[in-house]
């Protein structure tokens, strides 16, 4: 999923009345102090946020371990903790490999590897250790680490606890990685020029016949090339594609806590976007162990696992339009300087008119782009793709912003330039994975016997038009989930957790969520709390 974003809307007078309201009286009583203390580091790390990048995506390497990947020992394992590495390029942070039981419910299984990079407490004695969950699922915990969220981290709780940056089943040092094809180029030149490179494009009238036929049609192509990439997933994998799921990543933090804090140990978790699905898995299937646990940017654990994923979105993108709206808002009152879309005396719904107005002249008329390393065309799939990232990530507005005030005065090229990727030549092995996240969302979904055909997709598009009438169709694109229909192994997980969630903890789970997100919605966290009232306290941004 995509990560919370960097800017966040304080509340203050009514709203923060709404907040209180989200606790109930008994929640109010025996409000912890390690609850208080919880929401204090909240507070300083969306501080930090605004400071540095997001940490939930896999972010590009900074300069201090740029050859990570290529420098990583995967020699060195460890059952017990003892063996570790100096991190490439963060001698401050220990590196390894921990064995874990591929499958904690058949011991004849095997072994798998989950990468780690920890950073000791400075304290003279720890107090446990505190994992992180990048999002996706598909980000690497292990750069999320690296990458200064565990060192900012460690300062606020005064260094009192390890942190430690994993890499889920199936993702980037974790070993087996999902790498379906030999090499990046190989998967680029899979889906080059296809649906999947220039993304899903919205007819200017979904309802007409003419519309709707689109529509359909790109379903059927998406659903044909999920199955083809999945079916070449499996024809390498096979059944080793059946251990990627949340539900035994939780049972790895659970294990590489007793490695390291003591069998039994409490378990604490900060999580992000899919992270926090983590993080509600971890509460649900451990209440006993739970320790200190944050989840920021939700997304709704009930959904994840018990709802179809062609209707996920129906519950993902309930503020979409009004996180639109806000950064539009925002572009006007920048003024022209900072924000070129915005014209003298301009307003916001001339704004939006005017990027309306050009995302239908593309639908129509894509536009040829010579001047580039991959010459090609911008279309309207590409253009709203690339809107909606503005949405996702309100600090990359104003770049964007100025992308379309480029396109609109006739230089669409940088525009184009944003979602295309310079062919990987020569070709190299692709070994930090490439269908991760699938591996994991479609070993957590509820899937019906033969999923939605393009007819029900393209009722469920329709529906979803009148949630989100620009970005319906944008997210299937940016957000790659579904078809678990055709997944390899799809239904013979060893363990797939869908709840129930006890309302027992003994310390509450800090619930944050932005008062507006295109995907993370504010919904998603009061559902959580609806699971678990006296268990959960709700901050919101």
């Amino acid at each position: 999923m995509i990560a919370p974003t960097a800017i966040r809307m304080v509340k203050k007078g009514a709203e923060a009345s709404r907040f209180h309201d989200q606790e109930t009286p008994a929640a109010s009583k025996t409000c912890s102090r390690g609850a208080r203390v919880l929401s204090t580091i909240v507070l300083l790390i969306l501080v930090y946020w605004n400071v540095y990048p997001v940490f939930w995506h896999t972010s590009q390497p900074s300069s201090s371990y740029a050859n990570l990947d290529s420098d990583w020992d995967f020699n060195v394992q460890t059952r017990t903790g003892a063996e570790s590495f100096p991190c490439p390029g963060q001698p401050n942070f220990e590196c390894t490999n921990v064995i874990v039981p591929k499958d904690y419910l058949n011991a004849s299984a095997g072994t798998s590897t989950v990468a780690i990079a920890r950073l000791r407490a400075t304290a003279k004695t720890s107090k446990g250790t505190i994992f992180l969950g990048a999002g996706g699922p598909g980000g690497s915990g292990v750069r999320m680490a690296l990458n200064g969220f565990a060192e900012a981290l460690s300062a606020i709780v005064n260094g009192a606890f390890d942190i430690v940056g994993f890499d889920g089943r199936g993702i980037h040092l974790s070993r087996p990685v999902v790498q379906c094809f030999p090499s990046q180029f190989a998967r680029q030149t899979f889906g080059l020029g296809t649906i999947l490179d220039r993304g899903f494009e919205l007819p200017p009238n979904p309802e007409s016949a003419e519309g709707r036929a689109h529509i359909l049609q790109q379903w059927g192509a998406w659903r044909a090339f999920y199955a083809a990439q999945y079916q070449i997933c499996g024809k390498k994998y096979g059944e080793e594609l059946k251990y990627m799921g949340t539900s035994t990543v939780v049972r790895d933090i659970a294990h590489i806590a007793d490695i390291f804090d003591g069998r039994g140990s409490p378990l604490n978790f900060w999580g992000g976007s899919y992270g926090t699905i983590v993080g509600a898995y971890l509460v649900g299937m451990f209440p006993e162990r739970a320790g200190r646990v944050v989840i920021d940017g939700v997304v709704d654990p009930n959904m994840w696992g018990n709802v179809p994923t062609h209707k996920w979105l129906q519950i993902l993108m309930t503020d979409s339009e009004n996180t639109y709206e806000w950064i539009i808002k925002a572009c006007v009152e920048a003024g022209p300087s900072a924000c070129p879309l915005t014209k003298e005396n301009g307003t916001a719904s001339n704004i939006a008119e005017r990027l309306d107005d050009y995302l239908n002249k593309l639908y129509y008329n894509p536009l040829p782009i010579t001047n580039h390393s991959r010459p090609g065309i911008l279309t309207s799939g590409q253009a709203r793709a690339s809107l909606f990232q503005a949405v996702a990530s309100p600090s990359a507005w104003p770049q964007i912003a100025r992308l379309f005030a480029q396109a609109l005065d006739g230089d669409p090229t940088p525009l184009y330039d944003l979602r295309t990727r310079v062919l990987e030549l020569p070709p190299r092995a692709n070994e930090m994975g490439d269908l991760s996240r699938s591996a994991v969302s479609c070993a957590d979904a509820y899937v019906t016997k033969d999923g939605a055909n393009p007819e029900e997709l393209t009722a469920t598009t329709l529906e979803l038009l009148k949630l989100t009438p620009r970005f319906a169709l944008t997210v299937p694109s940016t957000e790659p989930d579904g078809a678990c229909e055709f997944w390899p192994t799809q239904g013979r997980e060893p363990e797939r957790f869908a709840g129930p969630w006890k309302d027992t903890l003994a310390s509450p789970m800090l619930v944050v969520s932005p008062l507006s997100d295109p995907v993370t919605p504010l919904s998603a966290a009061r559902t959580v709390h609806s699971l678990m009232p006296n268990s959960t306290r709700i901050l919101i941004q």
